[in-house]
C-alpha cells in the first residue's frame, strides 16, 4: 500500500490537470488506510488545492472515504479552517458522515450546536450524522428532533436521518414517531420510507401492519 500512495503522491505533484488530480485524491481515499488519510492531509496543505473549490472538495470526500478515526481528526481541523467558507464546510460535514467513525457522531453533534442560526449547515449536518450509521447517531437525531418540534424541515430531514443510520434503535424511535404523527400523513409517509432503509426484523414486521 505504501508503494500504491508513494506513487500516487508522486503522480500528484507532476501532473498540471486538475480532473487528473481529482482521480489521483479519489484513488488514494480508495486505499482506506491511516497512511492515506495522513498523505491527505499532507496534501490539504498544496496551494493548488486551497486555490480551487473543486480539488478541496474531492480531497474531502477521499479523506471521508479512508473510514478511519484519523480522517475524522484532519477534517475537524479543516472545517475549522474554513471558518469563512461555508460553501467548504458542507462537504467537509458530508466527508465527516462517509467516514462512519464513532468519533465522527462527536464532531458532527458538536458541528450542529456550533451552527444554531445556520439552516443549511445544520441541515448539511443531520445528513451526515445518518451517513455515519452509528446507533450513537441516533440519540443526538433524537434530540434534533425535538429541538426543532415547530421546523418542518429539520424534522423532515432528521427523520430520513434515522433511517439512513440503519439501526435497529433508528426503527424503534421511528415507530414511536409515527404513532406520535396521527394526524399528519405527509410526516407518516417519510417515517414509513426512513423504517424500510433501517432495514431491521421489527421495521419490516411494522411496515407488513
Amino acid at each position: 500500500t505504501n508503494q500504491v500512495l508513494d506513487f500516487l503522491e508522486n503522480e500528484f505533484s507532476r501532473t498540471y490537470s486538475s480532473q487528473d488530480r481529482i482521480n489521483i485524491l479519489q484513488d488514494i481515499g480508495a486505499t482506506r488506510t491511516v497512511e492515506a488519510a495522513k498523505l491527505l492531509e499532507k496534501l490539504s496543505r498544496n496551494s493548488h488545492i486551497n486555490n480551487n473549490s473543486s480539488e478541496a472538495s474531492a480531497l474531502y470526500e477521499a479523506l471521508g472515504n479512508t473510514r478511519t478515526d484519523y480522517a475524522v481528526s484532519a477534517l475537524q481541523r479543516l472545517y475549522n479552517d474554513n471558518w469563512n467558507n461555508s460553501h467548504l464546510r458542507q462537504f467537509i460535514i458530508h466527508a465527516l458522515g462517509n467516514t462512519r467513525s464513532p468519533q465522527a457522531v462527536a464532531a458532527l453533534d458538536h458541528i450542529y450546536k456550533d451552527n444554531w442560526s445556520n439552516q443549511e449547515l445544520k441541515q448539511r449536518t443531520i445528513e451526515a450524522l445518518g451517513l455515519t450509521r452509528q446507533a450513537d447517531a441516533v440519540e443526538v437525531l433524537q434530540r434534533i428532533y425535538k429541538d426543532n418540534w415547530s421546523n418542518s424541515q429539520l424534522k423532515e430531514d432528521t427523520i430520513r436521518a434515522f433511517g439512513q443510520t440503519r439501526s435497529p434503535q433508528a426503527a424503534e424511535v421511528l415507530k414511536d414517531l409515527y404513532e406520535e404523527n396521527w394526524n399528519n400523513s405527509s410526516t407518516r409517509r417519510t417515517i414509513l420510507e426512513s423504517l424500510g432503509y433501517t432495514r431491521s426484523g421489527s421495521a419490516i414486521e411494522f411496515l407488513k401492519r
